[in-house]
């Protein structure tokens, strides 16, 4: 059998949590684990968990909104280069800085996207799908590439509060991402309309 202590990539699904300790348990013998899966369904009974793993590169973590049980967690890894994050939960998150982070994919519900949006400001390229925007202060200054989705009500809001902090964005992409294909796409034709010219529309020549 495979030693869990040389285990690189890790794949949790149809796997049932009573409770934390199990989980923190493995992930602890799994001192140089870099790409973690996790999956968090309806039959869970974890009220609240951590992935803690220094040397994660990469995350990908979905919750879905069947998962009445938890009542928060929390992500700290300070390595991670790659985040997946689809989070369709009532569960209040704590995300830690990731400064090392390059790409991200954020699903988040409207209650969760400040904290995570907060989190992910160093990524060079970002897809992002929520029904709200995320409040003042945060700056993407490293973003060149954002992928939006436009399933939810005020993507055109949150479309323009990426424009306007954002001044290295190069590309930009309007759609509606792959796990949404059968939702209805809303009408982007009502938003607040930026005062000035967002400085990445601006030429830079």
């Amino acid at each position: 059998m495979f030693p869990p202590l040389f285990l690189k990539t890790l794949l949790l699904e149809l796997v049932v949590y009573e409770d934390d300790e199990p989980f923190q348990a493995l992930l602890s013998i799994c001192p140089v684990l870099e790409d973690l899966e996790v999956w968090l369904g309806e039959f869970e009974s974890v009220q609240e968990f951590t992935i803690n793993v220094p040397s994660l590169r990469k995350l990908f973590l979905h919750v879905s909104h069947y998962c009445s049980s938890l009542e928060r967690y929390e992500i700290d890894t300070p390595c991670l280069e790659y985040l997946q994050l689809a989070d369709w939960s009532d569960s209040p998150c704590l995300v830690k800085n990731m400064p090392k982070l390059k790409k991200a994919h954020v699903d988040v519900l409207s209650f969760a996207v400040k904290n995570v949006i907060g989190s992910v400001t160093s990524v060079k390229h970002l897809t992002v799908c929520s029904e709200d925007v995320y409040g003042d202060g945060i700056v993407f200054d490293q973003l060149q590439h954002l992928e939006l989705c436009i399933c939810q009500v005020d993507s055109s809001n949150l479309l323009a509060q990426f424009l306007k902090v954002s001044p290295n964005l190069r590309e930009l992409g309007i759609s509606q991402i792959d796990l949404h294909a059968d939702l209805k796409t809303n009408d982007m034709g009502f938003w607040n309309q930026p005062s000035s010219i967002p400085e990445c529309l601006l030429s830079k020549s």
